[in-house]
């Protein structure tokens, strides 16, 4: 079953590890969506989309140009209606029972 079959908009979850973007120290051109060390715990939420993210290098400063060298999907969770929704990989997302 695919993350698209099982959680549904307005689906109840928890979930472990939000990402966050981040630059890579090594190469600071680079962009990449990593899970945010500082949210360790699981949390609850109601998933109200599904995203593709993609890691990747900005290539020229000026123009902005951005070439991403990985996609994947993410849910995004909304955990209240005072909090910015976080995205999360499905494989940290269950269906709250």
């Amino acid at each position: 079953m695919s993350a698209d079959d099982r959680l549904q908009l307005g689906t109840r979850v928890t979930f472990k590890r939000p990402l966050r973007r981040a630059r890579v120290l090594a190469n600071m051109n680079r962009k990449v969506w990593e899970p945010d060390p500082w949210k360790t715990g699981t949390y609850g939420g109601i998933v109200v989309g599904l995203r593709t993210l993609s890691d990747g290098e900005t290539t020229d400063w000026e123009s902005g140009s951005y070439r991403p060298s990985r996609h994947f999907r993410a849910v995004l969770v909304a955990e209240g209606l005072h909090r910015k929704p976080v995205l999360v990989l499905p494989e940290n997302v269950e269906v709250a029972s």
